[in-house]
């Protein structure tokens, strides 16, 4: 484990004047008002600015006027009727007095991101989620996620097989690591940001690292379900 250490000014600030030279210098003022004095003196006291701590392997996420939508991990289905999903999401927003509605959709970190005119709140995402549910084809209905962007995790897994078939020379892909881990008993704290970035480990090695970006909570909470 990595400590970081903080280096702080060790100067301190001049004090101000005690009480025993206020009550020389002005003999007639009350304890009350030379305690007032004193303090005016000193100049304002500065107050501890309350602070989070933050994971090195955790950051703040894109803007929230969007509603993402994954699939696990995977692209858009083929013929996903985007412009029927935006027409039926305002329309059920506008019934429901939703306070948001949807301006555009595109194509966006492996899946499909609504911008909205406001960031959603709970209410408008379940709108936009039940539409989804409505126009998503059958076999992604229940491996598909709608919601706020978040903060974003970044993760490594080691040792995995550069081949997929080293008899034919036949090099793994993003694709079959990314099938891997949504396959794993901890695919439920998995959405990825993009496709898994596979690096050898060595020039003729058999083995590579794959580097891949999970949306996650600013505490990280998912990542530290999947480190270990």
């Amino acid at each position: 484990m990595f400590h970081h250490w903080r280096w702080c000014n060790t100067r301190k600030a001049p004090a101000g004047p005690s009480l025993a030279s206020l009550a020389k210098a002005a003999p007639n003022l009350t304890a009350k008002r030379l305690l007032e004095v004193q303090r005016e003196a000193e100049g304002p006291s500065k107050k501890k600015k309350k602070t989070t701590s933050t994971l090195s392997f955790t950051s703040r996420g894109p803007l929230r006027k969007q509603v993402l939508v994954m699939f696990e991990g995977k692209a858009v289905p083929t013929g996903f009727p985007i412009n029927i999903l935006m027409a039926g999401c305002n329309a059920a927003l506008t019934r429901a007095n939703g306070t948001t509605r949807v301006l555009a959709s595109q194509l966006a970190y492996d899946g499909l991101s609504l911008s909205t005119t406001l960031v959603a709140n709970p209410k408008d995402i379940d709108i936009i989620c039940a539409k989804v549910l409505e126009v998503c084809p059958t076999s992604h209905k229940d491996k598909t996620w709608v919601g706020l962007p978040t903060s974003t995790s970044y993760l490594k897994v080691l040792d995995v097989p550069f081949y997929k078939n080293i008899m034919e020379g036949t090099l793994a892909t993003a694709d079959d690591v990314a099938n891997a881990l949504k396959a794993s008993p901890l695919a439920q704290n998995i959405y990825f940001t993009g496709q898994p970035r596979l690096v050898r480990n060595l020039k003729r090695s058999t083995m590579c690292t794959a580097y891949f970006n999970i949306w996650d909570s600013l505490t990280g909470t998912k990542a530290k379900t999947l480190i270990g």
